[in-house]
């Protein structure tokens, strides 16, 4: 077996750093994981072998990116671009940077503007002084920065309008003491998104010989406190290795559980439901009513067909897939599992952990935190039981099962110490079981 390459480049050489100097010991929020997560991902992007060739163009895009936290009760805050804030609201918005220049666009080969009596075109002429610009050219690159600044104030129109109890306008203005009427505050920057509020907010502000000044003498400048270390911290001992497998190094979900019995037509039928399970946790309960749960006969029929299913087969799995979604969302215990309140909720979620010193990769069907902080994992089971007795038999798959949701169970430890249990779902006999996973 050979030894395992080591990772080489800008990101593994700029992340092995951070990790040296213990920078993930100085996060405060989750949202600076997610920072870090998108500036390694960009270094990446812009890595050529050891190097980065075009670092004005890693800058730029640095200067452009911008992290957003997820939405979830969980958060405190959250950061995001006013494009994103469309459509949502919060007790408390800050617009923060007003003043700030927006970034000078350069001149274009060519402007256009459809009209209703043709396309009005001109070139940017390479030779021909500034003040000269053709008559047309400047027309149109007028339209361009009327349309900019319109844009600019509907921005800020969403901006301002999220807030459901407070707002907050921060910008760093000048002070014009050279006027005859005195001291004042300067007229904002053109194109700044304080110079489109300012006939609106002008009047509000305080005069700056109103306002508290001080003499530089008595003035304490103090800095942004930078995040450090305590001199006693040290970096904590490494986890123990896990020997690589000799045969794959990785092993997938337990096997201990046989499925001779099942033929590839129940597995397919359980891929697609699943598909639809996981569509459902990500649109919301609220999008799914009867008229879309019956839209997915025809669909699931043409991909039960794609897949070699006769006619037949294909009619029978697809009603079956669709009959398992509309008993889930008519069951007060499946809309449970979809419930907006949960935290932390996620469907197809991988994991990678240890079980007897070899790495096990697993898929939780479902996953969330509950009101109460106890987390959860749900399997999805498409069982039938055409026998009298239902609950022997939801019994029975409990034990079939419990090894491979306790193994579940284990590898999310590795990441979540909060209370767990895990549950078996069983939408077409509308079946529960739960238990507490062991320690």
């Amino acid at each position: 077996m050979s030894p395992m390459k080591r990772p080489t480049g800008p990101r593994y050489a700029v992340l092995g750093m951070l990790l040296a100097l213990g920078g993930p010991a100085c996060v405060a929020e989750p949202i600076d994981l997610a920072a870090a997560d998108r500036y390694f991902a960009l270094l990446s992007t812009h890595a050529k072998g050891g190097d980065v060739p075009e670092w004005q163009a890693l800058a730029d895009s640095l200067a452009a990116l911008h992290v957003e936290a997820d939405a979830s009760t969980a958060a405190r805050v959250q950061i995001m671009t006013l494009h994103r804030a469309k459509g949502l609201e919060f007790d408390v918005v800050v617009m923060p940077g007003l003043t700030r220049s927006p970034r000078g666009r350069d001149e274009q080969l060519l402007l256009w503007r459809e009209r209703a009596s043709g396309l009005l075109l001109a070139p940017l002429s390479a030779r021909t002084p500034k003040a000269d610009k053709d008559p047309l050219y400047a027309y149109l690159s007028a339209l361009a920065a009327d349309e900019g600044a319109g844009e600019l104030g509907r921005l800020l129109y969403v901006g301002c309008t999220r807030a459901r109890e407070r707002l907050h306008l921060t910008a760093n203005a000048s002070i014009d003491d050279r006027t005859p009427e005195g001291r004042r505050w300067k007229q904002p920057a053109k194109g700044t998104s304080l110079s489109a509020l300012w006939p609106a907010v002008a009047a509000d502000v305080p005069s700056p010989a109103s306002a508290l000044t001080v003499t530089s003498a008595s003035v304490t400048t103090t800095a942004i406190a930078l995040q450090r270390l305590p001199l006693v911290w040290r970096l904590p001992s490494p986890p123990r290795a896990i020997a690589p497998s000799l045969s794959t190094g990785v092993t997938g979900e337990r096997e201990a559980i046989a499925f001779d019995w099942a033929r590839e037509t129940a597995r397919q039928i359980g891929i697609a439901a699943h598909r639809v399970l996981r569509s459902i946790a990500e649109d919301g309960l609220a999008r799914w009513d009867e008229a879309r749960v019956a839209a997915l006969l025809p669909r699931a029929e043409r991909d039960f067909g794609k897949l070699g299913f006769t006619a037949e087969e294909a009619r029978i799995s697809a009603a079956l897939v669709v009959e398992g979604i509309a008993a889930t969302l008519a069951d007060p215990q499946g809309r449970w599992l979809f419930d907006p309140q949960h935290v932390d909720a996620r469907s197809e979620y991988a994991l990678t952990g240890e079980r007897d010193r070899a790495l096990v990769r697993v898929v939780l069907d479902r996953t969330f935190v509950d009101i109460r902080g106890t987390r959860w994992i749900v399997d999805f089971k498409l069982s039938r039981h055409e026998g009298g007795n239902r609950d022997a038999f939801l019994d029975s798959e409990r034990e079939r099962y419990r090894l491979q949701l306790e193994d579940y169970a284990r590898v999310m430890r590795g990441i979540d110490d909060r209370p767990l249990r895990v549950g078996l779902y069983f939408p077409l006999l509308n079946g529960w079981r739960e238990w507490e996973a062991p320690a």
